[in-house]
């Protein structure tokens, strides 16, 4: 059976003008989560400014599928997101991080860590993977957006460096809801600044015809 118009209408556009302006806004967005992070970072913990530029990437590839995954709920809704709607996609893809965060720090207590067997690794990609289709796919009803989804809650799982060290100490617990902050935050800057990226691209388009 061949998908519908609205289900094929809900995965990104990764190609032509619209997946340029997604893919700019989640690369700008990315530079303002990785510098969030060095100062969330150097409060809580240490200075590591000399290292951002090496998760920078990472940052980079995580905001830009947070911005395909905004893109795509959108689609499946016929309209555009409101701030508050951004700030609760961001809220859910931290939420997606949880269970397998919760599982290591079990794991944790009993002198183990989820990460450190093949078995492992692979069981924590699957939770985080599964919490991703999940969030997607609530807040959109399309199986479109839970793929999507899933790529970015991964993306964001490598950016934190694997499940949040939620459960290791205090200033852990408090850079988890750092993350989680920086994740909202994310998801608004966004939402505020697609349709600036919009009007750029097609204003040099204009200029070139």
């Amino acid at each position: 059976m061949c998908p519908s118009a609205p289900a094929l209408a809900a995965y990104p556009r990764l190609a032509g003008r619209r997946g340029a302006a997604v893919a700019l806004t989640g690369l700008v967005a990315g530079v303002g989560a990785t510098v969030a992070f060095g100062v969330i970072h150097a409060v809580l913990i240490t200075p590591i400014w000399t290292r951002l530029i090496g998760g920078l990437p990472l940052a980079a590839i995580a905001a830009t599928a947070l911005a395909f995954t905004l893109d795509s709920v959108e689609a499946a809704r016929g309209r555009s997101s409101t701030v508050t709607e951004a700030a609760l996609l961001g809220l859910s893809l931290f939420i997606a991080l949880l269970p397998a965060t919760l599982v290591d720090v079990w794991m944790r207590k009993q002198g183990l860590r989820l990460g450190d067997a093949g078995v492992g690794m692979a069981a924590a990609i699957l939770l985080f993977a599964g919490a991703g289709y999940v969030v997607g796919w609530i807040r959109s009803r399309s199986h479109a957006t839970g793929i999507v989804c899933t790529a970015a809650v991964l993306a964001l799982m490598a950016a934190s460096g694997g499940p949040l060290p939620l459960g290791r100490s205090i200033r852990g617990a408090a850079l988890s809801l750092g993350i989680g902050g920086i994740a909202i935050a994310t998801a608004v800057l966004v939402a505020l600044t697609r349709p600036r990226v919009d009007r750029l691209l097609d204003s040099s388009s204009d200029r070139h015809e």
